[in-house]
């Protein structure tokens, strides 16, 4: 298959994971305009891919898969130590090595060599009998992890299932924080899949909570990967995927209390701080 035949490609180096343009402007020059319009032009449309990606949790953590936007999108907030199980030594560490990547240049905290995980990444061939062998673990599924919801989450037909185990940050005012993280790639669906473009994706949902099947439109993001399909979307994380990773752990939480009219303020300076980083 294509998906192990790339195992040994990837392994030589990081560089074979390339980055794409913004979403919207590959490949097309942009307009000669100053750079307050293009920033006026350019805030509203990260705006709306914020809203449209980012799971943001709402002011009481209740049971349920259902995902709001209506909150505040949680982050890591504890060092990150992900575990690769499922995969040859060549794939499991280039994969390891690419979120390293990507966290790091996120902002995010990473574990130390011998860390105790808390990002769990498994790839298998049996996704379904893997879920129910975990379910009875409170560690690995939280406050969420409610036979039905686990039930629902097992029987989701999705090449990558994703659980968030969140829980108030700290100071619990400002929002919420992983504990864990459980990601499940469905090995029979990943045929056409790079590694290089697994890795980006397994980062891209593994560092922020990222709503499932949400409405993407034009933008050009690796979150596409198995929507549009493989041959259609990047290589890897476009530079919208990177500058929303970088914006979401480079903003301050705002208190649940404050807003900026219909938005929360965080959600706008998140905008900003992509957009800037978009087009600086």
């Amino acid at each position: 298959m294509r998906f192990q035949a790339l195992i040994l490609v990837a392994a030589v180096g990081l560089s074979a994971c390339t980055t794409t343009g913004p979403a919207g402007e590959s490949g097309r020059q942009l307009p000669q305009a100053s750079k307050a319009e293009r920033r006026d032009e350019l805030e509203p449309r990260t705006l709306k891919f914020i809203t449209e990606v980012a799971a943001q949790e709402p002011a009481f953590l209740v049971p349920q898969l259902h995902y709001r936007t209506n909150g505040l999108p949680p982050t890591w907030q504890d060092q990150v130590c992900a575990q690769v199980t499922g995969l040859p030594e060549p794939a499991d560490q280039f994969i390891l090595a690419r979120v390293a990547q990507i966290a790091r240049a996120a902002g995010v905290r990473l574990g130390s060599k011998h860390c105790s995980p808390n990002f769990y990444i498994f790839v298998t061939t049996r996704p379904r009998e893997l879920i129910e062998g975990m379910q009875e673990s409170f560690d690995l599924f939280g406050t969420r992890g409610r036979p039905y919801l686990i039930d629902q989450f097992s029987a989701t037909p999705r090449a990558v299932r994703v659980w968030y185990n969140v829980i108030p940050g700290r100071p619990a005012s400002l929002g919420y924080e992983f504990a864990r993280v459980l990601l499940i790639a469905d090995r029979t669906k990943l045929q056409a899949v790079s590694l290089g473009q697994l890795a980006d994706y397994i980062a891209m949902v593994g560092l922020a909570e990222i709503v499932p099947d949400a409405h993407l439109g034009d933008a050009r993001t690796i979150l596409k990967l198995f929507d549009a399909g493989p041959q259609v979307a990047p290589a890897g994380l476009s530079d919208w995927d990177q500058a929303f990773l970088k914006a979401l752990y480079s903003t301050l939480p705002e208190p649940f209390k404050q807003y900026c009219g219909v938005q929360r303020c965080e959600l706008v300076q998140i905008a900003q701080t992509m957009a800037s980083d978009i087009d600086p």
